[in-house]
């Protein structure tokens, strides 16, 4: 079968750093396993490392039967910027146009966000008779409107009302909705003002693939963090963090709960990798305290180096709606190695944390309850020990990669033979 798969946000396997992949990453690289020909449509500029791949569309043959179509967009510096929202308009216009010149697939996934690229691929599949099944992985436009104080939500409610058009309109013209969780593809049908049909609107959470990275590298990474002062068996307490450093984060909570406990002697530290907007404020308000290390960007080998090197990882986002209805794929990277996990997220992950025993959870902004937490694992390390080994064993049995994405490339292809000959007849 010819699939393509729609995403515009994730790593690709082509760039020059391209790290470990992602949930569409793994998705096609099951369903290219199965023998299918994969189109992987993304855009020009890598989100993540905010640099451009091409300078305009460029089709690139990557392997037998794997293909991507990188669709122009402009650049931006800031995640929530007018500049971001002209590069969605600008790629879901390229698709628009580039996809007319290929030949018709099979079926299609394409991803939420973006809502303008997921409306141009409805378009395209109603048009041409091709089955597109919508992946829901955040909440937008819901998004939009949160951040603001709750007197104004109607009036920020009426400024996003294109998007929430555009959500009904993708959501209702999607033959299938999937999504991360249960409560995310309620969502979407919410919006899409039907009910659930339980055969084809399934949940697939994020998943996570754990297979290690070659021993060269591995030791080179533990080279890296022994320069950083973080070594093995120094009866050091190391609470990781590795993401996007963007503003919603909650890192100052996580700065200022590991100072005060340095301050009251505790062996601790936190390691903070990746970069974004917080990075430079994490330096300010970290002022200079060797229990605070800023790693950057790091790779797969000094995140698993890492991993093995720290006794639990924090997820310091807040309760928004968005975040209290998923399982980050945060939880799960800490989960594949064995890593409990602190928590200030009052949802499913919560919930989850709590009946699988896999780690705590804090309050929202509270240094003084993300101690109070760190405080029982410092007191009893045969509970971290629990957390962890149950951490490991609930990754196993609900997010290996493998697990997941058979799974899901199973569904996919269900539903694509179920619609070819209603094409073909």
């Amino acid at each position: 079968m010819r699939i393509w798969l729609i995403e515009s946000g994730e790593p690709l396997p082509i760039d020059s750093a391209p790290g470990r992949l992602w949930r569409v990453g793994l998705l096609a690289e099951n369903l290219w396993k199965r023998g299918h020909d994969i189109t992987w449509w993304a855009g020009t500029f890598d989100h993540t490392h905010k640099i451009h791949r091409a300078s305009g569309f460029k089709r690139i043959d990557y392997r037998e039967r794997l293909s991507f179509r990188l669709l122009h967009g402009a650049s931006y510096e800031r995640n929530v910027s007018v500049a971001r929202l002209w590069n969605h308009y600008q790629v879901a216009s390229g698709f628009a146009r580039k996809a007319m010149e290929e030949s018709r697939p099979d079926g299609i996934l394409c991803c939420v966000p973006t809502l303008e690229l997921a409306e141009a691929a409805v378009d395209y599949g109603q048009r041409q008779g091709v089955p597109v099944i919508v992946d829901y992985r955040d909440l937008w436009p819901d998004v939009f409107v949160e951040p603001f104080p709750r007197a104004l939500h109607p009036f920020v409610r009426a400024l996003a009302r294109p998007w929430f058009r555009m959500a009904r309109k993708v959501f209702s013209g999607a033959a299938v909705i999937t999504g991360i969780t249960d409560a995310f593809v309620q969502r979407a049908l919410t919006h899409a003002r039907r009910t659930r049909r339980a055969s084809l609107d399934q949940s697939f959470p994020h998943g996570y693939s754990a297979e290690p990275v070659e021993h060269g590298r591995l030791e080179e990474a533990f080279r890296f963090w022994a320069d950083r002062g973080i070594v093995p068996n120094h009866g050091q307490f190391i609470v990781t963090f590795f993401g996007q450093m963007g503003r919603r984060i909650q890192l100052k909570t996580a700065v200022l709960a590991v100072q005060q406990l340095a301050g009251a002697g505790h062996p601790i530290k936190l390691v903070l990798c990746g970069k974004g907007e917080l990075e430079e404020a994490c330096r300010r308000w970290a002022a200079g305290s060797d229990a605070v290390i800023l790693a950057g960007f790091v790779g797969l080998p000094e995140i698993q180096a890492l991993m093995k090197l720290s006794q639990v990882g924090i997820l310091p986002y807040p309760s928004t709606t968005d975040f209290a209805a998923s399982i980050p794929n945060k939880v799960i990277e800490y989960f594949s190695g064995g890593l409990p996990v602190l928590s200030s997220v009052q949802g499913i992950v919560r919930d989850m944390l709590d009946s699988e025993g896999a780690g705590l959870t804090y309050a929202n902004n509270s240094p003084t309850s993300l101690a109070e937490a760190i405080c029982k694992y410092l007191a009893d390390p045969n509970l971290r020990k629990l957390h962890a080994a149950n951490a490991a064993r609930l990754f196993e049995r609900k997010f290996s990669a493998d697990r997941v994405y058979s799974s899901m490339a199973d569904h996919v292809e269900g539903i694509i033979l179920a619609t070819i000959p209603a094409i073909t007849t």
